[in-house]
C-alpha cells in the first residue's frame, strides 16, 4: 500500500464505537501513518478505554445538527491527503464523510454492527421525535437511510458472516494483539485480591450492559445459583440509565458479598479486570439488537484464556469452534446448567480456556487480520479534494 497516511472516521469518540475504529487504527499503523477522527457527542469526553490505545485522535464537539455544515468543512481537511477508512454507516462517520465529498469509490467502509437492528426496541414514536431533536444527529431515519447504501460503497469490510450476507464485503473479525493480550496470573491474583474475590466462583461480564446482550438473563442465572457463585461486571458506566435499573435489581437480589462492580477503565487494564474473572459469559438474545453483533469482549476473552459461555447468535458457535460453551438465546436454565460445569469441573474450565487461547492465536490474532486490511486499503485511492 502507498499512502503517507490512513485517516478512520469515528462516528462518536464518546462511547464504545470508538473501539472498532481504534482497532481499525491500530491494524493500519505498520502500513502509514495512522490516525482517528470523528465527532464528539458529549462535550469534552473521550471513551475511557481509549487511553489503551497509542493512536492519535482527533475531535470535533458535534453536539448538534446545526454544527453539522462546520463539522463537514473540519472533516474535509482532516481527510485531505489520506486514505480514508469509516467506522460503521451512521450519520456522523458515513454520512459527514459523503458530504465532506468524499465518494463513494473513495472510501474503505467498515460495518462491524447493525446499525438499523440496534433500533429496534425503540417505538414508533421515539424514532421520529429522535428526527426531530437537533442533538439527535444519528436518529432511526438516517440511520435506516444509509443502511440502504452500504453497498454503493466500492471497497468494504465487515466483521462478522451475518454482516456480509447483509451487505458483501471482505470479512475482518475483531481480532486482538494476543502479543500483548494473554494470560496474566500475577495481574489476576492482585486484582482478586484488591476487590475481595477469594473463596467465591465468580461470573464474568465484561463492557456495555444492554438488553439485547442478555444481562438480565445473566443475573437470574446467577441469582437461582448457590451462594458460591458471584456476578462480577466490569467497564460499566453506571451514569448510564439501563445500566443503573440493572444494578438496582442486582443489588436487590444479591447480597453484597455476591456481586463485584468496576467502572469503564483503560484498555490497558484489560488483562487485570478481564483476568479476575473465573468465566465470561455472553448471553446474547435472538433479536435484530443482537443479529448482526458478536461483542468485542468475546476475542478479549479467549486471548486470555479465559472459559466462555456464549449463546448461539450469529458467528459466536463458530468464533468458538468446542473451545467454549454454547447456550440457546435466552435460556437462562442452559446457561445456570454451564456455569455449574465450569464451577465444578476445574479441569474442564482449563482446558476450555487453552483451547480459546489457541484458537485466538491461529485465527483472531493481528498478524492475519492485518494482511486483511492492507489487501482492502491497497484499493482505495487516496483522498484529493477538488
Amino acid at each position: 500500500m502507498t499512502a503517507n497516511r490512513v485517516t478512520v472516521v469515528c462516528s462518536s469518540l464518546s462511547n464504545n464505537c470508538l473501539g472498532r475504529a481504534l482497532l481499525l487504527a491500530d491494524l493500519a499503523k505498520p502500513l502509514a501513518d495512522v490516525r482517528v477522527v470523528g465527532t464528539n457527542l458529549i462535550r469534552g469526553e473521550i471513551w475511557a478505554p481509549a487511553a489503551g490505545f497509542d493512536v492519535p485522535i482527533e475531535a470535533f464537539e458535534l453536539l448538534n445538527a446545526f454544527q453539522y455544515p462546520r463539522a463537514k468543512h473540519w472533516l474535509r481537511s482532516k481527510l485531505a491527503g489520506s486514505k480514508v477508512v469509516v467506522s460503521k454507516p451512521l450519520q456522523t462517520s458515513l454520512g459527514l464523510t459523503r458530504a465532506a465529498g468524499v465518494g463513494d469509490e473513495q472510501m474503505l467502509l467498515d460495518v462491524d454492527d447493525w446499525e438499523k437492528g440496534l433500533f429496534s426496541g425503540a417505538s414508533k414514536l421515539r424514532q421520529v421525535w429522535d428526527l426531530v431533536r437537533p442533538a439527535k444527529v444519528n436518529s432511526f431515519p438516517t440511520t435506516a437511510h444509509l443502511d440502504a447504501t452500504v453497498t454503493r460503497c466500492a471497497h468494504r469490510t465487515v466483521s462478522n458472516s451475518w454482516l456480509q450476507q447483509r451487505f458483501g464485503g471482505v470479512l475482518l473479525p475483531h481480532v486482538r494483539d494476543t502479543d500483548v493480550l494473554k494470560p496474566d496470573p500475577p495481574a489476576r491474583e492482585a486484582a482478586r485480591a484488591e476487590l475481595d474475590m477469594a473463596g467465591r466462583f465468580w461470573v464474568g461480564f465484561v463492557g456495555t450492559l444492554r438488553a439485547h446482550k442478555g444481562a438480565e438473563d445473566l443475573l437470574s442465572a446467577v441469582v437461582r445459583l448457590d451462594a458460591n457463585v458471584g456476578l462480577y461486571l466490569a467497564g460499566i458506566d453506571e451514569d448510564d440509565a439501563y445500566t443503573a435499573q440493572l444494578l438496582a435489581r442486582a443489588r436487590q437480589d444479591l447480597p453484597t458479598e455476591r456481586l463485584r462492580l468496576v467502572k469503564t477503565f483503560d484498555f490497558k487494564r484489560l488483562s487485570y479486570w478481564l483476568g479476575a474473572a473465573d468465566m465470561l459469559t455472553i448471553p446474547s438474545r435472538a433479536s435484530e439488537a443482537a443479529a448482526g453483533q458478536i461483542p468485542a469482549k468475546l476475542f478479549d476473552a479467549m486471548a486470555m484464556g479465559i472459559p466462555v459461555v456464549a449463546s448461539a447468535v450469529n458467528d459466536m458457535p463458530k468464533v468458538l469452534d468446542g473451545s467454549g460453551q454454547v447456550i440457546t438465546p435466552g435460556d437462562v436454565d442452559g446457561l445456570v446448567a454451564a456455569i455449574r460445569r465450569y464451577r465444578d469441573d476445574p479441569e474442564f474450565r482449563r482446558k476450555c480456556g487453552e483451547l480459546s487461547r489457541a484458537r485466538a492465536v491461529s485465527h483472531y490474532s493481528y498478524a492475519s487480520a492485518r494482511q486483511t486490511l492492507a489487501q482492502a486499503l491497497a484499493a482505495v485511492p487516496v483522498f484529493k479534494p477538488d
